[in-house]
């Protein structure tokens, strides 16, 4: 028992011999805590000697052993004895605040402020990653990362003065203010398209124009061969990122969004009902098509996608061409000074293609009277599936107007082949012509003419000139005694040839090869019959006897 009271007393003189050294020589001695002190910034129970406002004695002897000292608080509370809390009040504490202040602070002395370990940034920088080596950085971190972040505790999450968008708002201007479609990104605040630190691209952002807007909508040019050129600029060229007055966040709806960069097309005085009604999209797709102008279907299947009683001009055989290569070439697709937007009316606006033809209907010596009312009379401007655009099928598009032809020829047993497959403008011109009935060629006009090829140039555009020109012949004509050709006989003369209007009906007639049964000259009514063998035949007619031939062996008649 003794031995444990002197032992008690011995300690007791040691701490009080200690106390006393403490309190006469300090902490800070040449060969203890030599350094404390020489610091730019020196906390003040350090720089008064009061290392004991901090830290007690254990009873475990000093120095040389470890756990002689304690701190007379644990973490941040040792702080909080002499400083007031920076965190109180405050939702949102830096977690190393939790922890202890000397996360940041030297709790002796430093070379910097408030005895920070580094200064600005670069004090975050011991625990956080780097956030401004980026590109684009935010213009706010030249001032710190304290610009935007409390160093102690904030209201917000993450130690920030707001949440979301109020903290953005505290610098920038409300870009969505006063409009009513706001971008529905922004129900995620701002920084679900900018970085708040840096980005890739300007302002932040991961990426640039429609890079950007394709991480959340799918592309709307992709694989298209047509981009609207606005694109070129990226999606806001027309859409705020933000918030616009119109829906999708434009600045404007339909048309009037379109005339802010095209000329407005509704000023024509005959407009197209979807351009007088602002319906741009009807036609054109605002982002890409595979047609050029962004059309949404190719010439005249655009316009048949409204106009469907036009439809079965595209798989009718005989449509105009010009229409089949686009309604467009005609009819303008936004306005025009003539009605359905033409730029002329009537044969003016045939004349622009076929000017040489409307020339022919106007200038030519003898005019088909069936022309005054137009190139319509005849021709439907869009086709109506008969050939030439004709408003009827062609063997019977001249007979409403020659309705005694339509009689004739009806009665005869045999037709000439032109007539016979509809196409009078074989022999007649249908616009205009320098002679009689209209005639493409010379034909005569005599029972007699001396004989000139050229005043037959008519035949001859079908029919061999052989058949005239030729006295012997195996196969220009069938019409002749052995070799010797029969129509070579009759027309073939200097003075009183034959013409073939004495024999031959030229729409038609009731005798094989168009041979008249009787022709008149002067009084006189000549008959003609003509009776066919395989390989000839006899001619009876009232200008000679009766005359047989044959084209294997001639007959001597």
């Amino acid at each position: 028992m003794k031995h444990i009271q002197i032992a008690i007393v011995l300690s007791l003189l040691c701490l009080t011999a200690f106390a006393s050294h403490a309190a006469a020589e300090g902490c800070v001695t040449a060969q203890c805590h030599d350094v404390m002190g020489k610091a730019k910034q020196v906390h003040s129970p350090v720089a008064g000697g009061e290392c004991d406002s901090c830290h007690e004695a254990t009873g475990v002897g000093h120095p040389g052993n470890k756990g002689a000292f304690k701190l007379v608080a644990a973490g941040s509370d040792l702080c909080l004895m002499c400083h007031e809390s920076m965190t109180d009040g405050k939702g949102h504490p830096h977690p190393v605040v939790d922890d202890d202040c000397t996360g940041c602070h030297s709790p002796h002395q430093s070379n910097f402020p408030k005895f920070l370990y580094q200064t600005g940034d670069a004090l975050c920088f011991r625990c956080h990653e780097e956030k401004s080596r980026g590109e684009h950085i935010h213009p706010a971190l030249s001032d710190g990362c304290t610009s935007c972040h409390d160093p102690h505790a904030g209201p917000a999450p993450k130690m920030l003065s707001e949440s979301g968008d109020a903290l953005c708002l505290q610098c920038h201007d409300n870009p969505a203010a006063g409009k009513k479609n706001i971008h529905s990104a922004l129900a995620d605040g701002c920084t679900s398209c900018h970085d708040p630190h840096y980005g890739k691209a300007a302002k932040m952002l991961p990426a640039e124009g429609e890079a950007l807007c394709s991480t959340c909508h799918e592309s709307k040019t992709a694989g298209k061969k047509h981009i609207h050129s606005a694109l070129a600029d990226g999606c806001t060229s027309c859409h705020d990122p933000h918030a616009g007055k119109a829906k999708n966040m434009l600045s404007a709806s339909g048309a009037k969004l379109c005339y802010e960069c095209h000329d407005n097309k509704s000023k024509g005085k005959n407009v197209h009902g979807p351009v007088a009604a602002g319906e741009c999209d009807s036609c054109h797709d605002s982002h890409a098509t595979d047609n050029a102008g962004q059309i949404l279907a190719p010439g005249a299947q655009l316009c048949v996608m409204c106009h469907d009683d036009k439809s079965a001009l595209l798989s009718d055989e005989n449509t105009h061409p010009i229409v089949v290569a686009g309604c467009t070439n005609c009819h303008d697709p936004h306005n025009g000074p003539k009605q359905y937007m033409l730029p002329a009316l009537g044969d003016d606006l045939c004349a622009a293609c076929h000017d040489a033809v409307v020339k022919t209907a106007t200038n030519s010596k003898v005019q088909h009277a069936g022309l005054e009312g137009g190139c319509a009379s005849c021709h439907d401007a869009h086709g109506t599936g008969e050939i030439r655009m004709f408003i009827s099928p062609a063997n019977s598009i001249c007979y409403p107007c020659h309705d005694d032809k339509a009689t004739e020829i009806s009665a005869y047993k045999y037709q000439h082949e032109p007539v016979a497959s509809g196409e009078c403008w074989g022999c007649h011109a249908p616009h205009g012509a320098d002679r009689t009935a209209l005639l493409n060629a010379a034909y005569p006009e005599e029972f007699y003419a001396p004989f000139a090829e050229e005043a037959y140039a008519l035949c001859l555009e079908c029919h061999d000139r052989g058949l005239l020109t030729f006295g012997r012949t195996s196969e220009s004509t069938g019409f002749r005694n052995g070799d010797r050709n029969l129509h070579y006989v009759h027309v073939n003369k200097s003075v009183k040839g034959r013409t073939c209007r004495v024999c031959h009906g030229v729409h038609g007639e009731n005798q094989i090869r168009l041979v008249h049964d009787e022709k008149k000259f002067g009084r006189w009514q000549i008959p003609i019959e003509l009776t066919p063998t395989p390989d000839g035949g006899t001619c009876l007619v009232g200008c000679h006897r009766p005359l047989s031939y044959s084209r294997t062996r001639a007959i001597k008649n």
